[in-house]
């Protein structure tokens, strides 16, 4: 998700050619795990709060050598993009995209620590054509993703469906991670309903090195903090930059970075570990080392 010495000025640099003016993005909440989103016209940074529904969920048979190709049993037909949740295990919150499968195993994308027993779940990956569905869009209309090997990737809609502007290939099937944020440039404010599940296990989240990645949260209804979210994936004096809409205006709310066990305000240097990241925005971290953030589970039965 992607690249320079200060967040803020980089995404900063790269949205400015849109130049458009925009209302903030505003959401509201519906039952049955879903939500209201509307996107204004202009620039801004979205991201998804549910996680898709467990197509499948049970424990691990057996795994190869290089942590690939996971034996399970009785494994679902598979025909959309989907991906392996792990939900026990040191490789807790990991996801990863299926390759193929069959009934009784399942290759995967990025190779997972498991073992025998471990509980893994099977969910639907959001893609941009799902994610869209149905919204009112402008042929032209841009949504950027952030690659955490420092590549930006931008689609275009055209006619009813989302193409690569370099290559024009078809890509309404593009991948939306769980708690990836993305940047859409629409011409006309448009309303999104979105749903899913709500997450009731960690998620792992990937970022990469010295690239700008733009993360979003899995919560559709309380803001988490910085700390809970960005603190264990800085060192010291790396930062973390809020983004949203204000004034009309795609703007940085603030940078903060890290210093010991707590998060300041790069400017001020007042204590921001309790600063929330707002529900369906974004952030920027940009940090030497690749790793992962680990986002908390939003619901559990304690819940109720």
């Amino acid at each position: 998700m992607n690249k320079t010495s200060l967040p803020r000025l980089l995404l900063a640099g790269l949205l400015a050619p849109w130049g458009l003016s925009a209302e903030p993005v505003t959401i509201s909440t519906v039952p049955f795990g879903g939500m209201i989103l509307e996107i204004p016209a202009g620039t801004s940074v979205v991201s998804d709060v549910f996680i898709g529904s467990a197509l499948y969920q049970g424990p691990v048979a057996s795994v190869s050598a290089e942590g690939d190709v996971l034996g399970m049993s009785n494994v679902p037909a598979i025909e959309n993009p989907s991906y392996i949740h792990v939900l026990s295990g040191d490789d807790e919150g990991m996801v990863s995209t299926i390759l193929e499968a069959d009934s009784e195993s399942v290759t995967v994308e990025t190779p997972l620590n498991l073992v025998e027993g471990d509980i893994v779940a099977i969910r639907k990956h959001q893609t941009i054509g799902q994610f869209f569905a149905g919204a009112a869009l402008s042929d032209f209309d841009t949504v950027t993703f952030y690659n955490t090997d420092g590549k930006v990737e931008t689609l275009l809609y055209f006619e009813g469906n989302w193409y690569d502007s370099e290559t024009e290939a078809p890509s309404d099937n593009t991948i939306i991670f769980p708690a990836e944020a993305i940047v859409p440039s629409l011409s006309a404010g448009t309303t999104l309903v979105v749903s899913g599940s709500v997450s009731a296990n960690p998620v792992k989240v990937e970022f990469g090195a010295n690239v700008v990645n733009l993360i979003g949260g899995l919560d559709p209804v309380n803001s988490p903090t910085l700390n809970s979210i960005f603190l264990s994936a800085l060192n010291d004096f790396e930062t973390v930059t809020l983004y949203n809409n204000v004034n009309g205006t795609l703007t940085s709310t603030g940078t903060y970075l890290r210093f010991g066990d707590s998060l300041f305000d790069a400017f001020t240097e007042d204590p921001a570990d309790d600063v929330s990241v707002e529900i369906a925005s974004g952030a920027v971290i940009l940090t030497s080392n690749k790793g992962y953030l680990h986002i908390g589970a939003a619901y559990s039965s304690s819940n109720e």
